[in-house]
């Protein structure tokens, strides 16, 4: 079983509490699943259809499932369903899993992950397809795997857009705190607590 701490917090200014969602959780096998889903509408149901996507995954992701062939079916799963509800809505969507030392890694949009390797920073998610999301007929979704090296931060892009560069995320969010503290205290530094977006991170320490 890998030896590691996940957390995950959500900052929003909105009353509703936002479009985003960030869930992680461990499966019977060992596994670790991080999810993030960053809804987008003009009409409110940009949370909806991130939980379209999040409560799919929850269903769909099993212990000792062969994760390459699994997560884009549920991504493509959750793309049907926003659309047979006839929501005004898509949304990102990143499934990250760990298991025995390796990550997969599957999302559609600009939700980002980021690991820590010898020397720097990767981008886990750099070869996924921006647009269209979840919810808008999505094209078929990457799957990228790997060894991991250190710890991840998965976040939806308002992390990027309003809080700096990657480098300045494991500066701010890695200080020994709760991640749900650093990132309020992060976004009342940067914005004295007005901030524009919403922000969802998942911090994978191993």
């Amino acid at each position: 079983m890998l030896s590691t701490s996940v957390s995950e917090s959500v900052v929003s200014s909105k009353p509703d509490g936002g479009d985003d969602v960030a869930e992680s959780y461990r499966l019977t096998d060992g596994s670790i699943v991080a999810l993030l889903a960053d809804g987008a509408t003009g009409v409110g149901e940009g949370r909806q259809a991130a939980n379209i996507f999040i409560e799919l995954c929850k269903e769909q992701i099993y212990p000792g499932c062969n994760p390459e062939v699994v997560l884009p079916r549920v991504c493509f799963a959750a793309d049907l369903k926003i659309m047979e509800q006839g929501l005004d809505a898509d949304t990102t969507g990143l499934i990250l899993v760990l298991k025995d030392e390796k990550y997969t890694l599957c999302s559609v949009g600009d939700s980002e992950a980021w690991m820590k390797v010898p020397g720097g920073l990767i981008e886990l998610s750099s070869s996924q397809q921006s647009k269209p999301r979840i919810g808008s007929f999505i094209k078929p979704p990457v799957v990228v795997s790997g060894h991991i090296t250190g710890p991840i931060i998965v976040a939806s892009d308002g992390l990027r857009h309003r809080l700096g560069m990657p480098s300045v995320w494991f500066t701010q969010l890695t200080k020994g705190l709760t991640t749900a503290t650093a990132l309020t205290n992060f976004v009342f530094d940067t914005w004295k607590g007005n901030l524009p977006d919403d922000v969802a991170v998942i911090l994978i320490e191993y």
